[in-house]
Formats: structure tokens, sequence, C-alpha cells
């Protein structure tokens, strides 16, 4: 390779990591701004909430940056963040109304009925808004020995009297997943990125998606925030589209006659505990172990070929997170390896 080719590839990649940097600046000062819900964060909080976020690893140096007003004024060029240096004692830092898809505005809850009757994506169910009472039904679509007298007496008024139900059609687990790929595309943290597109990819995409972000919780907040928009989209319109509708309130009322809104954000703080130490890709590796168990001592028990071939994958990983902790506690300074809790019998062999 010439001395071209190598100059233009390290450019490329210092390209890239302060695409991930402004990426992440807007969630910096999203979380903050939020937070104040009075004025724009300064650049001092700004700095600040980039090293919580990445646990110390924001270096402007790695960036090509020599100060973090470069490193601002390059942001704001590109239409990431808006500086205000007239603001006394420090610079401000905000966002532009809108950046690409991320939300600034915190929706207000839907309600448990409708949330329920729209996201539940079993297919056993059938639903509808009954006009008359106000609320969203889910009834199991073929009815059951001695099912509850309130599934009965639903079945039956929607029978005698169909003009008072709107079905609902719920949002499909495709739609959704695809809410959860949109979602990771936007993550700036390559790392973390990969993490959520293999959960993705899985057996148990969904549970194992939201299992690795309350790991995160600031970027498990803002995909509570996306869900909720996208789910209040659908909402709209499916209300938009039927007149009987249009007196309906979706949003979650409080005891004082208010709004209920998506609690304020999360800011994530550094860990340096043991325990998030552990690889998040042990613990994807881990949860896949899990699923694979559960598997070849259930459905695979008529096939044994693939019973063996899962238990022997269930080793691998097994043997995998072993390794995994043997490396980190050998990395681990003493004074932390005395604040390890273990079972004493553990420290005895057989």
């Amino acid at each position: 390779m010439s001395t071209g080719d190598m100059l233009g590839e390290s450019q490329h990649n210092m390209m890239g990591r302060r695409e991930d940097a402004f990426k992440l600046l807007v969630t910096a000062v999203e979380l903050l701004q939020r937070a104040s819900r009075e004025r724009p964060p300064t650049a001092s909080q700004v700095r600040i909430q980039l090293r919580e976020l990445t646990y110390g690893g924001f270096r402007l140096a790695d960036l090509g940056y020599s100060r973090f007003r470069e490193f601002l004024a390059d942001a704001e060029k590109r239409d990431f963040v808006k500086l205000d240096s007239g603001r006394e004692g420090d610079l401000g830092v905000a966002l532009p109304d809108v950046i690409g898809n991320r939300i600034s505005v915190r929706p207000a809850v839907v309600r448990r009925d409708v949330w329920k009757a729209f996201v539940n994506w079993n297919q056993s169910l059938a639903r509808w808004y009954d006009v008359e009472h106000d609320r969203a039904i889910v009834l199991p679509r073929q009815p059951a020995i001695l099912e509850p007298q309130e599934f009965q007496e639903s079945r039956k008024r929607i029978e005698e009297h169909p003009e008072n139900f709107v079905p609902i059609e719920p949002i499909s687990v495709g739609m959704q997943l695809g809410w959860m790929r949109k979602f990771t595309s936007t993550i700036a943290d390559p790392e973390l990125r990969k993490l959520l597109e293999a959960a993705l990819d899985g057996a148990q995409p969904a549970k194992t998606f939201v299992a690795i972000l309350k790991k995160f919780p600031a970027q498990l907040d803002h995909w509570h925030i996306a869900l909720t928009n996208e789910v209040r989209a659908v909402i709209g319109d499916w209300k938009a589209a039927n007149p009987r509708l249009q007196s309906l309130v979706i949003d979650r009322i409080d005891s004082e006659g208010k709004e209920e809104s998506i609690p304020g954000p999360v800011v994530e703080r550094p860990d340096h505990s043991f325990a998030s130490r552990i690889s998040l890709e042990s613990l994807l590796r881990l949860a896949a172990g899990s699923k694979l168990w559960h598997f070849s001592n259930t459905e695979a028990d008529a096939r044994g070929h693939h019973k063996r071939e899962g238990e022997d994958r269930v080793r691998s990983t097994e043997s995998e997170m072993r390794e995994s902790l043997h490396a980190a506690i050998d990395r681990m300074p003493i004074d932390e390896l005395r604040r390890i809790r273990l079972p004493i019998g553990y420290l005895y062999s057989e």
C-alpha cells in the first residue's frame, strides 16, 4: 500500500470517528437539555456528559481536534448542534429543531388499554374499541371453556351491537422489529450497535434487544420515546380513518386530569464494578446458550441429533463465559479482588 493510500485510509477512519462523536454529542446535549427544561447546557457541561457517556473514552486528540470549541464549531457546521456564543460565562450548546430522526419532545403516554390492544402481537387475540364504554377490549379469538363471565358478555355485545365496536388491527411483529432496527441504526456507539444488530438476528430478537438496552439506561430511555412515537402514529392513523373515533382520547390522564408523559431522561453514570467488566458479548453468548439449552430440553427431545448439537453449543458457550471471567479476574487489582463475593464452598476443591 502506498503512502497516499495509507493517508487516505487514515483520513477515512478519522471521518468515521468524528461522525460517531457528533451523533454522541447530540445524545449528550439532548439528555442535558431535557434534564434542565429551562435553557441549553454549557460547553463545559456537555464535555463532562460526553466523558460520562463514553466512560472516559472521549478524547479530542483521537478526533483530530486540539480544543473542545473546535469540535463544537465543526459539529455546528454540519448541523448537529447550534452554539450560543453570546451566553454569559460559557458557550451555550443546543439542538436544532430537527436532527435526523432524533426526538426532541417527550410524548404523552398512551393509555394502557389502547396500548395493549395495539402492541401485543399475539395473533390468537382479537381486539375492538368499545365506543359506548370508551375502552379497548382484547379477547381470545376462540371462546374457551369456563372463560370469564366478562368475556362472554363482551362477545354477546359485539354480536348483538356490532355498530358500537371498531376493530383494532394490532401492530405486527415485523413492523415492531423494523422499528428496533431503525432505532439501532441511530446508535452512535459501534459496539452497542453491533450487539443490538446481533440480538435482532437471534432467536428471541425483541426480548434480547430490550435486555441489552437495560444495561444502557439512557439508550433505553431513547428507545421508549421512539417506540411511543411510532405507536402513537399508528393509532393516530387508525383514529383518523374512522369518524366514530374522533372524540377518543388516547393519552393516559393522571389523578389531576393532566396528560402523563414519559418520565424524564436517565443519565448514564460510569460503572466500574466487577459485573460491568463482563463483556456484553459474553452476556449475549450466555443468553444464546440459555435459549439453546431450553430448546434442547423441550422441542428437540424428539429429535436427538438436534439435542446433541444444542448441548455441544451450550458447553462451548459456558466455556467461553468461564474464559472471559477468568481473564477479567486476572486483570483486576487486589483491592477489587477482595470485594468479590463468592459462596465459600467454591474456594475449596472437591
